[in-house]
């Protein structure tokens, strides 16, 4: 035989050949499916599948000279059949006749590609005449499906098939009748078409009623892939172009000799790490297989039910051997007696992976329902699983996750290994992150993606909820009106999140100061029911670090802190450098453990305080002076609203002020964290209108600041100005007429003036030093028998002062030279240098004489008492 004749019985041969080699099953036939090569069962195919292939090399003439059959199980390995012709050739006489059958092949690939692409040429110019189908077409009302942009050709339905994302095809036209042809010559693998939604999930079916039904019943994206043959091609075209979850959609051909829908189903969702989803039928008499026939029978609402859990499950990244089943999160087991199934805990649902805005601090989104079915969203830091395991159990059990402490094992390789496909932006700081205000339960506003709040820490304290803001409207807010102070508290816990909308305002804080109680503590409580529970205030008397970590947590809101006596006893010189810290912002610098820098934790707030000492008074026991920055920050107001009633004005009916106290007490501990989410939502919804109110509200009140004010005067004007505008921007939220915060604010400030002085802060500061020095040592300090270290002479109306006592005791820490300056430009010294006086008894000597009448000057504060007497020699 020579090599141009023709072997019939070629595929018969090469057939036999792979079967007595092991590739082909013994019961194996050649199929021509839709792909590239012949097709035959393989001997590992158990259930029908077809894994082997043959590939062919032939002549001008069409005949066969070289077939090989192999399989996609490479370890069964391959087999060669050639043609007599070809046997009769010497080695390299074949060699050479195979490169020639391979270059011809070749060519017949390029003409059948060119051909290919000019019948798909002519298909789109044709596709360009064609107009929408009409949803009256009777293949869409019997399917019960909209058109979804297929188009229509006479009485034809046509459906344009293109590569995934990419050029046409072919097109599938379909009759009324519901048979389907496609446009000749032109191929189909991975053709597919589209319909377009929600792409976070897409699913895959093989025809167009398919996939219209479940794009009707969930609204992602589908897609059809015309055929199981065809289905696995496009699986794989969509996957090596996103990363979301894929679902295959099975038609159940459960009914034919073969399930050839499942089979491909299961094959194309394993090769793209998706789920399967087969529908299931109560009522089969008509033999139904597909989402269609689902949708036709039961209806657009079961088809949703039944595809909903594979799409959640989808979207989780389940490891495998882990599944769900009747509320608990399980893991399938093989034992030496065989398979079983351990319950690890009560289900805990992936939801997404969450990572920060650096694209560090990746987290896991869980979520999982109580004992009382109540539901909680929680983010793990991934950083939790390189700890020990309670790192990780301790937050999920502390949240109400029941699991079996003897499966903690698998319960952590679950949360390790788990991949879910939705993504989350984490933040480890309550406040606005854009657009959106993260609270530690949720974020308030609009974002393009998720954003959750996620800390190894745990969700801070402080933003609890309970009761609702009609509630806390009538029981709360509306016993504010009237009473400046409360108005002023209760403002000033809506002025947090407005710090956003202009960079120029500052952090700092209101200190309500009185001696004895006179609803201190009550005011506090209110403006913390604005936010979350007032049962539990912060104090001062925390140590710096712990405030400095409560602060963090209150960024963009209200710190409302209790006590500032207690820690001016316990400790004044930490109080003080506390209380600069908290009005600051930002936290102490820290080495980390490589011995770096750490990163310094910021915040930005307004904070509200009570107690009997002021913030002079207070840095004064810590051995420092107030600087002019730190009163601005600091702004302290008297209690006491001047109508007898002690921090109260107006007593709503109440017969007297502690019968009022007492119910603001307990409401505030009954009603909290409504109004200030309320608030949030309506800032969040039009931050650049909030922005444009508050600049003008904020003028209003500054034009009634006292014109040629000093400059610190206007600063702290401006952050009683901001607190004035909060309250009129919540008073949709608080219910109080318009104009109250205003006025309540405005009689805050001018208390807060009348006590401070208009002058500046260095000239006031220099005189009450003075002063407060004279009154309490004048009588022991000075004569002829001083009780103690001699500051200078007192006569009968003034002090003469001696320079290094001037300088060091008088001045306590102020720059001596200022404070000259200063008494003298209020006529308490002659001059601002020390002036020669002779005194009895002595030579002539350099005093500073300053005039008794600066004791007749307005009020000192209270000065604390020394244990020693401050004295430098």
């Amino acid at each position: 035989m020579n090599i141009d004749e023709h072997n019939e019985k070629a595929f018969e041969e090469i057939l036999q050949l792979a079967k007595d080699n092991d590739i082909a099953a013994e019961d194996a036939e050649l199929k021509y499916l839709d792909s590239e090569y012949p097709r035959f069962k393989d001997a590992s195919d158990k259930k029908g599948g077809t894994s082997g292939f043959i590939k062919i090399l032939s002549d001008e003439d069409g005949r066969i000279h070289w077939i090989i059959a192999k399989s996609y199980h490479e370890a069964l390995g391959e087999v060669i059949w050639r043609s007599d012709g070809l046997h009769s050739l010497s080695t390299e006489q074949q060699e050479e006749k195979l490169d020639e059958l391979k270059k011809l092949q070749s060519q017949r690939d390029e003409q059948l590609q060119l051909q290919l692409a000019e019948n798909r040429l002519a298909l789109g110019e044709l596709l360009k005449t064609l107009t929408s189908a009409s949803e009256q077409h009777p293949y869409l009302i019997k399917k019960q499906v909209s058109s979804h942009g297929i188009l229509m050709r006479g009485n034809e339905l046509v459906v344009p098939l293109r590569e995934y994302e990419g050029d046409l095809i072919t097109a599938q036209r379909i009759w009324p009748d519901g048979t389907k042809r496609f446009f000749k010559d032109c191929g189909k693998k991975g053709a597919c078409y589209v319909i377009p939604g929600d792409n976070s999930t897409i699913l895959i079916g093989e025809g167009f009623a398919t996939i219209a039904s479940c794009s009707e019943a969930t609204g992602y994206t589908c897609i059809m892939a015309i055929d199981c043959g065809n289905l696995i091609e496009v699986a794989k075209s969509v996957r090596s172009k996103t990363n979301a979850p894929i679902v295959i959609v099975a038609d159940n051909d459960k009914y034919k000799e073969k399930n050839a829908g499942v089979e491909a189903a299961k094959k194309a969702a394993k090769l793209v790490s998706g789920a399967i989803f087969i529908p299931e039928f109560q009522d089969e008499t008509t033999e139904p297989t597909d989402a269609n026939d689902l949708a036709l029978l039961e209806g657009t609402t079961e088809l949703k039910r039944q595809l909903e859990p594979v799409i959640t499950h989808a979207r989780m990244g389940i490891p495998k051997g882990y599944f769900f089943a009747n509320g608990w999160l399980c893991q399938k087991r093989e034992t030496e007696k065989g398979e079983y199934v351990a319950q690890i805990s009560s289900a805990l649902y992936p939801v997404a992976s969450s990572r920060d805005k650096f694209n560090e601090e990746w987290g896991l989104v869980l979520k999982f329902a109580d004992l009382d079915q109540h539901e909680h969203v929680f983010a793990l830091p991934r950083s939790a699983l390189v700890k020990d395991p309670s790192a990780v159990l301790e937050p999920l059990a502390s949240r109400g996750l029941q699991y079996d402490p003897t499966e903690s094992k698998a319960l952590i390789g679950f949360i390790s290994t788990v991949q879910p496909i939705g993504r989350a932006r984490s933040v480890s700081q309550t406040g606005w992150y854009g657009d959106v205000f993260v609270l530690p339960d949720e974020a308030i506003g609009a974002s393009s993606e998720t954003v959750i709040y996620q800390s190894m820490s745990g969700a801070p304290a402080g933003y609890e909820q309970s009761g609702t803001l009609a509630e806390w409207q009538q029981e709360i807010s509306s016993h504010c009106v009237g009473n400046s102070r409360l108005i002023l508290m209760v403002a000033a816990a809506f002025a947090g999140p407005l710090l956003e909308l202009d960079q120029s305002l500052e952090s700092g804080g209101f200190h309500i100061r009185s001696e004895s109680s006179r609803g201190k503590t009550t005011a506090l409580r209110l403006c913390k029911s604005v936010w979350g529970s007032a049962d539990k205030l912060v104090t001062w008397r925390a140590t710096s670090n712990g405030l400095e970590g409560v602060a963090f947590a209150h960024n963009d809101s209200v710190l409302v802190i209790d006590e500032l006596g207690q820690m001016a006893d316990d400790n004044p010189t930490e109080a003080a450098a506390t209380v600069y810290m908290v009005a600051n912002g930002s936290s102490k610098q820290r080495a980390n453990r490589s011995g770096g820098a750490a990163k310094l934790r910021t915040w930005r707030l307004i904070f509200v305080s009570a107690g009997e000492v002021s913030l002079s008074n207070l840095m004064r026991q810590g051995g420092r002076q107030v600087r002019a920055g730190q009163e601005v920050r600091f702004i302290d107001i008297p209690a006491d609203a001047g109508k007898g009633l002690g921090l109260f004005e107006e007593l709503h009916g109440y017969p007297d002020a502690a019968s009022f106290a007492e119910v603001l007490n307990t409401n505030s501990k009954t009603y909290y964290g409504t109004a200030a989410r309320a608030f949030l939502a309506q800032v969040a919804s039009d931050k650049v209108g909030f922005a444009h109110k508050l600049k003008v509200l904020m003028a209003e009140f500054l034009r009634l600041v006292p014109e040629g004010a000093d400059g610190q005067i206007k600063r702290s004007a401006n952050r009683f100005a901001l607190v004035a505008a909060a309250g009129e921007l919540a008073s949709d939220v608080t219910g109080w007429p318009e104009g109250e915060s205003l006025r309540g604010v405005k009689v805050c400030f001018d208390a807060w003036l009348a006590e401070r002085g208009e002058g500046s802060h260095e000239s006031s500061q220099a005189i009450e030093a003075v002063k407060g020095q004279l009154l309490k040592w004048g009588e022991s300090r000075f004569g002829q028998n001083p009780n103690g270290p001699t500051w200078g002479i007192k006569t009968d109306q003034d002090f003469w002062v001696y320079p290094e006592s001037f300088k060091t005791d008088l001045c306590h820490g102020l720059d001596h030279r200022n404070v000259a300056k200063v008494l003298h430009e209020k006529g308490y010294l002659p001059s601002s240098a020390a002036v020669n006086k002779r005194i009895q008894g002595e030579k002539t000597r350099r005093v500073y004489p300053i005039s008794g009448s600066i004791l007749g000057s307005s009020e000192p504060e209270p000065e604390p008492v020394y244990d020693e007497v401050p004295y430098t020699v």
